[in-house]
């Protein structure tokens, strides 16, 4: 809808500890505790974006179960119990700090961008069907970049910016047209 939501995170960037808990921005400014759409499970990943999806927010994280690692979302709503995806498929040579970035790219596939450092492939990810496809290329590998979705003078694009690639900090943007 139109009701802004955080879910997750930490208050100490050393802890291995990672909140469960959601907040809804209410009008008067304040963010408020929504003891409903409280996380299955707090998230230890850095990954960067927002993707609503039918009035849903979609969590993603990568889970390591039976020595591979799979991909893993979580869809919470405000005054809704969080719904768990079962992990959709396995993700072989993600890099350990998995610090990616997620961004819509129609109203059942989200476009994940960075699973593996300093690579150029992205991925498609339909939600409906929980298949995945190769996206467009990068230019440029990345890692730790951000990635938005804009709109200019009615065509959408997909934002890339910034990060680490193979030789250090990256000060680029690459524009993926959709």
């Amino acid at each position: 809808g139109k009701i802004p939501l955080v879910c997750g995170g930490t208050d100490d960037p050393g802890s291995s500890t990672y909140q469960k808990a959601c907040y809804t921005l209410q009008e008067n400014g304040a963010w408020k505790e929504d003891t409903t759409a409280t996380l299955i499970r707090g998230k230890q990943n850095s990954i960067s974006g927002s993707v609503v999806l039918k009035n849903k927010l979609f969590v993603p994280e990568f889970v390591y179960k039976d020595g591979d690692n799979y991909l893993n979302f979580e869809m919470v709503a405000p005054n809704k119990k969080s719904e768990k995806l079962q992990p959709m498929n396995k993700w072989e040579q993600v890099d350990s700090n998995k610090q990616f970035c997620i961004v819509p790219w129609d109203a059942n596939t989200i476009l994940i961008i960075g699973v593996k450092n300093w690579r150029k492939e992205t991925f498609f990810i339909n939600m409906g069907n929980q298949t995945v496809t190769p996206g467009p290329k990068l230019m440029e590998g990345r890692s730790e970049q951000a990635c938005h979705e804009m709109t200019v003078q009615g065509e959408s694009f997909i934002i890339v910016t910034g990060g680490y690639g193979g030789l250090g900090l990256l000060k680029s943007t690459e524009i993926l047209s959709k």
